[in-house]
C-alpha cells in the first residue's frame, strides 16, 4: 500500500532513520530521496523538517512498532556521544579529570549497537569531601530523550576511589552518566569506563 503522507523529523535523524521509521526497511531511502530531492545521504536532516512520504511501505509490522512505542530512531552525528562497536574489545574508557567545583555534569554518552546484555559502568574519582555526590546512569532509545535507571543511582563513598554499576540485561541504545555534585567543594571525576 502506498505511503502518501508527510512526517516531521526529530533531532539527529538521517535519511536511513526515516526510511526504517516510515517504510519499515532501509530500502525506503530510495522512496525518500525520490520524493525529497534536497535530502542527502551523508548528512543529518534538520530537526523539525517536513519530509514527503511517497511510495510503498516495505514492512508494516516494523512501522507499526515504531508508531506504537513512539520511537524515532536517531543515529545521526550526535554531539557528546561516543560510538561503541564490537571491535572496541568490550570497553570504552574516557578520562575526564572533571573538578566537582565546576558543578553538575552529564558526561558523554555511549551509543551501543544491538545491546541486550549485561553492562558494567565504573566511575573513578578522587579527593571528594562530601557524602552527597550522586551519580546515576541514564539510558535512551533515541539518543535524545534520556531517563534515569532507578536501580542505578548512587551516592559516592568519599573513602573509596571508584564506584561500579553492574546492570544485568540492559536493553537500550544509549547510556550515559549524570553527576550531581551536592555540597562537595573538592574532588575530581577522573574516568568513566563502560564495559559490555
Amino acid at each position: 500500500m502506498p505511503n502518501m503522507n508527510n512526517t516531521t523529523t526529530y533531532r539527529y535523524q538521517s535519511v536511513f532513520d526515516l526510511a526504517i521509521q516510515e517504510y519499515g526497511s532501509i530500502e525506503g531511502v530510495f522512496e525518500l530521496m525520490a520524493a525529497n530531492p534536497s535530502l542527502e545521504l551523508d548528512s543529518d536532516i534538520e530537526s523539525g523538517s517536513i519530509v514527503k512520504l511517497e511510495g510503498d511501505v516495505s514492512s508494516y509490522p516494523v512501522v507499526e512498532q515504531y508508531n506504537k512505542y513512539s520511537i524515532a530512531p536517531a543515529t545521526g552525528n550526535i554531539d557528546g556521544l561516543l560510538a561503541y562497536c564490537e571491535n572496541d574489545g568490550g570497553m570504552i574508557t574516557k578520562t575526564y579529570n572533571y573538578p566537582l567545583t565546576s558543578g553538575d555534569k552529564t558526561f558523554d554518552g555511549i551509543r551501543l549497537y544491538n545491546l541486550n546484555k549485561d553492562c558494567t559502568i565504573q566511575i573513578n574519582y578522587s579527593d571528594i569531601d562530601a557524602d552527597d555526590v550522586r551519580v546515576e546512569i541514564e539510558t535512551s532509545l533515541d539518543g535524545v530523550n534520556f531517563s534515569s535507571l532507578l536501580e542505578a543511582t548512587w551516592l559516592l563513598d568519599k573513602t573509596r576511589p571508584s564506584h561500579t554499576f553492574k546492570i544485568l540485561g540492559l536493553v537500550t541504545s544509549y547510556v550515559r552518566v549524570k553527576l550531581t555534585v551536592g555540597s562537595a567543594t573538592t574532588g575530581t571525576i577522573d574516568k568513566v569506563l563502560i564495559m559490555v
